[in-house]
């Protein structure tokens, strides 16, 4: 499934898409609205990041990857919040709101959702041996807009996949 942008009346709002072949062609069925999609400023190049301990859990290392990416755009991190304005990400409950609607955060020409969020966050995605390494794994953050720094995937990924 993937995040498909549709400009309705001048407006841009996200929906999550499926494509299913039926008759020999693809046809895309829209799974959920996501909502609004809301553009957050550009980074700033002063900002103090959190630092990641990877001893700490999966899943609050991932937060603070994800956190790093939005403090660095201005948001402010309060408890299993990051807060710009009127924007939330909330980790406690994957959801993305403006005031008090879902919305699809663009970030790094692609889509932060609840849906993503709640994809990064409950991330285990076994490895086949057809797959290349990691490529789960950076393929969920690459689509929620997040980057990765090389350092922190390596030690991301031996605490998944290794159990380290």
């Amino acid at each position: 499934m993937f995040v498909r942008a549709k400009t309705i009346k001048g407006k841009k709002y996200a929906y999550l898409v499926k494509n299913q072949w039926k008759k020999g062609k693809v046809k895309q069925h829209v799974k959920k609205y996501l909502g609004p999609i809301v553009e957050i400023p550009p980074k700033s190049e002063v900002f103090s990041p959190i630092q990641i301990n990877f001893d700490e859990p999966s899943k609050e290392c991932i937060r603070n990857i994800i956190s790093n990416e939005f403090i660095s755009r201005g948001f402010i991190r309060k408890q299993a919040r990051l807060i710009f304005e009127d924007i939330v990400i909330s980790f406690a409950n994957n959801k993305v709101t403006k005031g008090e609607s879902e919305c699809v955060l663009f970030i790094n020409d692609r889509y932060l959702s609840g849906f993503a969020l709640d994809d990064l966050q409950n991330f285990f995605a076994p490895e086949s041996t057809e797959d290349r390494p990691g490529k789960k794994l950076a393929q969920t953050f690459s689509d929620a807009g997040i980057p990765v720094s090389q350092e922190e995937f390596i030690n991301l990924y031996k605490k998944i996949y290794l159990h380290n």
